[in-house]
């Protein structure tokens, strides 16, 4: 029972106690001087006499009458009074009783317009702070965001370092996030899944989780002007929250710059620490975009901030200076800033690059099969056929489907080809390249892209005789976009070379058969060319059906003595490639010479200059 309900019987009882002593007090007045007293002290004076009885009985009666009737008008009065008594004091109590309800509701009615006014103010006073947080908040954002950089201002920036406020201008970086080791990985629910924060002021970047603590991710990150700090931090992944496990604070001017090679461009070791305790180590490798080897990628598309970017132009500088481009390739070491190779030159590059190891992956139980070693080389069917034994009956095969392919004597058809190998031993060993675990024409791959659920596993599909797809995990020293975005843009650009040198095959084929037709209608006319003049005559007479000049000049050969068929080409020695060409390759410049110099011969040096 409440405080309010115990207070309320109080009062009811303290009214009625009160009207009962009232109605006590009434009915003795009622009382007092009654007829009774005066009925008998009458009596008692009428019989005073005996003489006067007979007269006086008259009148005793009458007044005994008269009195009875008093009396009975005097109890009527009595009891009207004390009815119309107790309907007063009915009347007073149900008041008294209304009253003290009214009361009581009047005061919960004030007791609740008071809690919610309360209540109205303390969310007016919560709403007001969240306001003044959620601003102060967004001021702070925009203080420290790009847009509100007052150095990105010009005059600023430029009176900033000119007055030695500011130290160095902002620059860009590559940040080769490695791995992290010396740290506890097992958690209640498992191994726990980890990334990487990096900021320098308002630029910030960061890597995807990761379980296996290697990420072998590159992401760009921009160190502004004024910068003066940043920070690295190891975040462990959780359900709802990152936790920050521990970080690395770097001076920028004294850790780094000040540092120049020494720091740029090799692999760097931070200590991570929280509260003062040692975590782990963290290994990444930055470069500065605009210096050394990231000044131009020879690859045309592809993003100056991805992995793969850093990847070629670091690849390209090893090869230029250790000087092991080979002489079909040379442009290579010809490239000036902002000059692109393509065709064979361009996955000769890709095939340089996408070289590693990585792990192979069941599909089925998505368990580890082993590491393995993945190489790209151009060369011929034969020579990854293991034994040499198999690999010259092989030899013999392709010789012969290259004659009706219409190669030259002695030259077979070179291909590129996905070579996976046990170890990086046995793909660059002389006699054990030509045995690789598996191998397809780079041609056949149909597509790359990242294994869903996986940060650090791509797919390959390609089909030969069927579809097959292949499970690998990338290793270290290697990003997963490289993998995946090199293989892409090789396998891409081998279909575009084999499809433009198709349609060109068939084009020649179809002006093959009109110069045909026009030499012997020449031959009805004229008779076979002999000397300048009629070579000269002749070639004009094709060039007007708008004939190509490789048209003409396939036909020439055709028509003209054929040269001795050269014996077939032996296997190469260990560790060499045969020497032929691919779907996209000429004929190397002697063969060329040599060309040149039989057409001068044959056609009484006219020819020879007709095609300059």
């Amino acid at each position: 029972m409440t405080n309010e309900s115990c207070g309320l019987l109080r009062y009811v009882g303290l009214a009625l106690l009160a009207s009962l002593l009232h109605c006590s007090a009434e009915r003795p007045e009622a009382f007092e001087g009654g007829s009774e007293l005066d009925l008998d002290d009458d009596f008692d004076s009428s019989t005073a006499s005996d003489d006067d009885f007979e007269s006086s009985n008259v009148s005793a009666s009458s007044f005994i009458s008269r009195e009875a009737e008093n009396a009975t008008a005097k109890l009527a009065l009595k009891s009207h009074a004390n009815l119309t008594m107790v309907s007063h004091t009915s009347t007073d109590l149900g008041a008294i009783s209304l009253s003290m309800v009214n009361m009581t509701l009047l005061d919960q009615m004030e007791l609740k317009a008071e809690t919610a006014s309360a209540a109205s103010t303390a969310l007016k006073i919560a709403a007001i702070g969240a306001a003044i947080y959620a601003a102060y908040r967004c001021l702070a954002a925009l203080w420290v965001s790009r847009k509100c950089d007052c150095r990105r201002w010009k005059t600023v920036g430029k009176f900033l370092l000119q007055s030695g406020y500011d130290e160095f201008e902002g620059f860009e970086m590559l940040v080769h996030i490695h791995f992290v080791q010396d740290i506890q990985n097992n958690g209640l629910l498992g191994k726990k899944e980890y990334k990487v924060l990096l900021g320098w002021n308002w630029s910030k970047a960061e890597t995807g989780g990761t379980k296996d603590m290697r990420w072998e991710q590159v992401v760009p990150l921009e160190v502004p002007q004024g910068a003066a700090g940043g920070r690295i931090t190891l975040m462990a992944l959780g359900t709802l929250k990152d936790t920050p496990v521990g970080n690395v604070l770097l001076d920028t001017k004294k850790d780094m710059l000040d540092k120049g090679d020494v720091f740029f461009g090799k692999r760097q070791k931070f200590v991570m620490r929280s509260k003062g305790k040692t975590v782990g180590t963290l290994v990444i490798t930055f470069r500065k975009k605009g210096e050394g080897a990231l000044t131009n990628c020879p690859i045309e598309g592809v993003d100056d901030n991805s992995a793969l970017y850093l990847d070629l132009v670091t690849t390209l500088q090893e090869l230029i200076r250790k000087k092991k481009i080979p002489h079909e390739h040379s442009v290579l070491n010809r490239l000036k800033p902002g000059e692109f190779v393509d065709g064979d030159d361009k996955v000769y590059l890709l095939a340089e690059t996408l070289a590693g190891n990585l792990r192979r992956i069941d599909l089925k139980d998505s368990s580890e099969l082993g590491k393995c070693y993945i190489r790209v080389l151009r060369c011929n069917f034969s020579e990854l056929k293991g034994k040499e034994k198999e690999r010259r009956k092989e030899f013999e095969r392709q010789l012969e489907k290259a004659a009706k392919k219409g190669f030259k004597p002695g030259e077979v058809e070179r291909k590129w080809y996905v070579a996976i190998y046990p170890n990086k031993a046995s793909a660059f060993d002389g006699e054990k390249y030509h045995e690789p675990d598996e191998f397809f024409p780079l041609a056949t791959i149909t597509s790359v892209h990242r294994s869903p659920g996986r940060q650090d596993q791509f797919l390959m599909n390609y089909t030969t005789k069927a579809k097959q797809t292949i499970c690998f995990r990338r290793e270290s020293e290697k990003a997963l976009d490289s993998w995946v975005d090199g293989f892409d843009l090789a396998f891409t650009e081998v279909r575009e070379t084999i499809a433009e040198k198709e349609e060109a095959e068939d084009l020649q084929e179809k002006e093959l058969v009109v110069a045909r037709q026009m030499h012997a209608s020449w031959l009805q006319t004229n008779g076979f060319p002999n000397g300048d003049q009629a070579w000269s005559a002749w070639y004009q007479y094709l060039k007007s059906a708008n004939l190509e000049d490789e048209s003409i000049r396939t036909l020439y050969r055709e028509i003209t003595a054929p040269q001795p068929q050269a014996p077939p080409q032996a296997p190469p020695a260990k560790g060499q490639f045969f020497q032929g060409r691919n779907d996209a390759e000429n004929t190397d410049d002697q063969d060329k010479d040599a060309d040149d110099d039989s057409k001068e011969k044959e056609g009484g040096g006219l020819f020879g200059g007709l095609f300059g």
